[in-house]
């Protein structure tokens, strides 16, 4: 995210470590001091390349490219990387569950619209497999027991944390389209994120002390809020703020 000219400045300094490491010196004049050099040192960069999937990025300068040689890199396996995520998580039917979350992300990253915020990368993935660790811990918790789980509960569990961690993120537009696609890959799961009784009792109560009655949606809305800052997902109003003021308010006097 550095601008090219800082980048510039910066490939001098490289380039003073690099001949110091050829050369196999002691010590280097680097930025007025005198520092030790270690021989097992190296410099290597990584960076995603500039452009709009990559707000702000810059693209290296010659000079500072002509000092590095570059090497490819392999698009990282979701599918593995979510069965192991899964499986850590104690999660044993992490195979399947890992194949159909993947999918899910393919096919909300291809049908859903472009917005700026929306991410279905790897970073995303692991952040609802986050989510859903927690759940499961809580639902054993709950039941007492430390046992497999079953194949229907697991899903049940891993469709409640997708929907905990996405669907705050969507457009309205977008909504009815990703439970559609939720429903598609996972057929027969109850499309719903986790309940909390006795903070939907305390909204009503908190809404009646000031004279308000609450409706459906706006307890929805209250939920996606807690889950979003249970699971540490970024809570952000742009527009049509005056209609959430209640929301906020509400939130606020439940602590």
């Amino acid at each position: 995210r550095l601008q090219e000219d800082v980048l510039s400045a910066v490939s001098q300094q490289v380039q003073a470590i690099q001949t110091a490491l050829k050369e196999n010196v002691k010590q280097l004049g680097f930025m007025g001091k005198v520092v030790d050099v270690n021989p097992a040192a190296g410099i290597f960069v990584t960076l995603n390349p500039a452009g709009k999937g990559y707000g702000g990025r810059s693209k290296l300068p010659d000079n500072l490219k002509q000092m590095f040689r570059p090497i490819a890199m392999p698009v990282p396996d979701n599918d593995l990387i979510a069965e192991v995520l899964l499986a850590s998580e104690g999660f044993t039917n992490s195979k399947v569950l890992a194949s159909k979350l993947v999918s899910l992300f393919n096919l909300s990253k291809e049908g859903l619209s472009r917005q700026q915020h929306y991410d279905w990368g790897l970073r995303a993935l692991k952040a609802c497999l986050g989510a859903a660790g927690k759940l499961l811990r809580q639902h054993r918790k709950e039941q007492k027991t430390s046992t497999n789980l079953d194949p229907d509960t697991e899903t049940s569990i891993v469709v409640r944390a997708v929907c905990a961690t996405k669907l705050p993120t969507l457009t309205f537009e977008d909504v009815g389209r990703f439970k559609g696609l939720l429903g598609d890959v996972f057929p027969g799961t109850p499309l719903s994120d986790s309940t909390k009784p006795l903070l939907e009792a305390a909204l009503h109560q908190a809404a009646a002390d000031v004279g308000l009655k609450l409706t459906s949606q706006q307890v929805c809305y209250n939920m996606v809020v807690y889950w979003c800052q249970v699971h540490a997902v970024a809570r952000l109003w742009v527009k049509n703020w005056m209609k959430q003021r209640s929301l906020v308010v509400l939130w606020m006097r439940t602590g």
